[in-house]
């Protein structure tokens, strides 16, 4: 049974707590996604090349840091709820160990690999819904371990909820 949300209550919510908001329109049974975050380049692993020495080709990746969400609603004919089928992926920035040298004596080129730290919250789920409500669809927290990830302490108390109002339009 999905969980409403007093409409009323959740605006108050969102004018006095930090968080994110997004729309997105899309037809029903089309995956859809949103983003909302930074991105940093980072060196993620090296490639052995070999010519006249050895070297290494940096591999770099760039991170969405932020959030994602995952959607794809399908109404449901004759009833007023639809099926939702979600992906959501919160990330952000931790404290990064120090980076690590690949190549050593003897080569002609090490190159520097990034280590970071990027704690993540992550579910998914599939719920019917009623059109035009707001729904929890889920909720979790940061990791409680204390690993030099997670940067000051009441952080790891924080509550991150999801909560969807799928509509339809004519």
């Amino acid at each position: 049974t999905p969980i409403t949300v007093n409409p009323e209550a959740l605006e108050e919510l969102a004018r006095e707590t930090p968080g994110y908001r997004g729309r997105i329109n899309c037809f029903s049974g089309q995956t859809v996604h949103i983003a909302s975050g930074n991105r940093r380049s980072i060196v993620a692993s090296a490639v052995p090349v070999v010519g006249s020495g050895i070297g290494y080709r940096p591999v770099i990746q760039t991170p969405n840091i932020g959030l994602l969400l995952q959607i794809r609603p399908t109404v449901v004919p004759d009833t007023n709820t639809a099926l939702l089928d979600v992906r959501n992926l919160v990330t952000r920035w931790g404290r990064s160990e120090s980076a690590m040298s690949i190549g050593g004596p003897g080569e002609s080129v090490a190159v520097s690999v990034d280590r970071p730290n990027m704690p993540t919250q992550q579910f998914a789920a599939t719920s019917r819904v009623p059109l035009g409500k707001p729904v929890l669809i889920g909720g979790l927290t940061f990791s409680p371990d204390f690993d030099n990830a997670i940067e000051p302490a009441d952080e790891s108390k924080a509550q991150l909820y999801l909560i969807l109002r799928t509509d339809v339009a004519q």
